[in-house]
This record gives structure tokens, C-alpha cells and sequence, in this order.
């Protein structure tokens, strides 16, 4: 199973601190009405979303974002648009 493969299949465990979601929120310009989690979840399975590994988090790239996902519990560390 490849990396994108594996994250894929794990998506229901997709999570992030109240920490967390406030500076991804700030970041990606994210509707107080919208849910985070569900937002970056859309962006993962986008078609165009590139998945790789590097150390122990996925850095998953879209849409001139990008959004580091820890490999072993799942949290999304943060998001932000690529300068």
C-alpha cells in the first residue's frame, strides 16, 4: 500500500486540536461556518492531491496548499497556502 493509499483508507481518522483548527482557519481563510476537518478531508481525496512521506507525516499538496498530517495518530499538524 502506497502513502496515499494508506492515509486514504484512514480518512474517519482524520483530526485536529482547537489549536490547530484556529491557525488553519487563519491560514487557509476558512469559514467560521465550515468545518475544518471536513474542508481538508475534500481537499485529501481531491484527485489532483499529491501525497508523500516524509519523516514520520504525510505532506499532502493542492491547490497551492499544503497539509502535514502525522502518520501515526492522524492529526493534521497544520495547513497554508505555499508562497
Amino acid at each position: 500500500m502506497n502513502e496515499k493509499e494508506q492515509l486514504l483508507s484512514n480518512l474517519d481518522k482524520i483530526n485536529v486540536s482547537q489549536i490547530s483548527e484556529q491557525v488553519i482557519r487563519g491560514n487557509l481563510h476558512i469559514d467560521p461556518e465550515d468545518n475544518v476537518i471536513d474542508y481538508c478531508r475534500k481537499k485529501l481525496v481531491s484527485e489532483n492531491c499529491s501525497i508523500s512521506r516524509l519523516g514520520s507525516s504525510w505532506f499532502c499538496r493542492i491547490d497551492n496548499i499544503v497539509i502535514p498530517v502525522n502518520m501515526f495518530d492522524y492529526s493534521i499538524l497544520t495547513a497554508h497556502e505555499l508562497r
